[in-house]
């Protein structure tokens, strides 16, 4: 669980991946995603489900390829587009 202030972000990440995977154009899957930054698909799997965090590197890879800042990845705003 990440936290900002007193607020939880528990579940942000999860979603936050996801999210932008699906809104990828084309969508990216778990594997395609996992080979573009590094990893093998469980790994991202359980980032996607708040088990693991990525690096500071990942997490980077994982914004510019999605065209948002990092912070995004971390705390998304499930209002967004």
């Amino acid at each position: 669980m990440y936290t900002l202030g007193h607020m939880a972000m528990e579940g942000y990440m999860e979603n936050a991946i996801k999210h932008y995977r699906a809104k990828h154009r084309p969508p990216i899957s778990q594997a395609q995603l996992a080979k573009l930054i590094g990893i093998d698909r469980p790994l991202l799997s359980k980032m996607e489900n708040d088990k693991a965090r990525p690096t500071p590197g990942q997490l980077e890879l994982m914004a510019r390829m999605f065209g948002v800042p990092p912070t995004c990845i971390i705390l998304k705003d499930n209002e967004e587009n």
